[in-house]
């Protein structure tokens, strides 16, 4: 059964530091009349999706699992990412499945400029959360760098397997068959818990998109 963070009440903190995230991303961080004006543009533009905010995440722990290169069976379904290589598997105690989903911030009526605010005020408000998620979970176990579709060389079609681990329905997420998960301000993953001797992931790995030889050929694999 799904451990609920969020469920359509209680943000739990998680404005201040969508807030944060905003500014940071939308380069808004900084002094002066010209970026003074532009927040107050942008925090229009957040009253206006007030509605369309809608925090739920949860997750799962799992102590069946087995790792073994760059596969890891967890409770009976096999997942396949290329970063897992790197872990040793006898650092490996657990896993924890995660999912979360910030709302639709879609505005395809509003002008250009409220459909860009609009789409980083949904990223802001999804990596709070997840922020917020990973902090609930570090407070049961020692957690590894994060693994999931679209990262560390992990299909993105993998989404549909790790959805046989967590119950998407409960957040009102939708995972289609091409992996795209609905509402799009959503995401799904998962942590190994590990040993304290756990070495983290080349952080240059993360974003790979290189074929499954191509380990043993770059030049920042471990």
């Amino acid at each position: 059964m799904n451990k609920v963070l969020f469920q359509n009440e209680g943000r739990n903190g998680c404005d201040a530091l969508a807030y944060e995230i905003f500014l940071q991303d939308a380069g808004l961080n900084r002094k002066g009349k010209k970026f003074e004006c532009m927040k107050e543009d942008a925090l229009r533009t957040r009253s206006v999706i007030e509605d369309r905010i809608d925090l739920r995440a949860a997750y799962v722990h799992y102590d069946k699992i087995a790792l073994a290169g760059d596969t890891v069976n967890i409770d009976g379904v096999s997942l396949k990412c290329r970063g897992l290589s790197q872990i040793a598997p006898e650092s490996v105690k657990g896993a924890y499945i995660y999912a979360l989903s910030a709302g639709d911030f879609s505005c395809a009526e509003s002008s250009v400029m409220e459909q860009l605010y609009a789409d980083l005020w949904g990223s802001a408000f999804t990596e709070a959360v997840r922020i917020l998620l990973k902090d609930r979970m570090e407070r049961e176990a020692k957690l590894s760098d994060s693994f999931g579709p679209g990262y560390y060389g992990m299909d993105v079609r993998e989404m549909n397997k790790l959805a046989r681990l967590i119950d998407l329905r409960e957040l009102g997420i939708e995972a289609r068959e091409n992996g795209i998960l609905l509402p799009l301000k959503s995401c799904a993953g998962f942590y190994l818990s590990v040993t304290e001797d756990y070495v983290p992931l080349n952080q240059e790995c993360i974003n790979c998109h290189g074929n499954q030889t191509s380990c043993n050929l770059c030049h920042v694999h471990r």
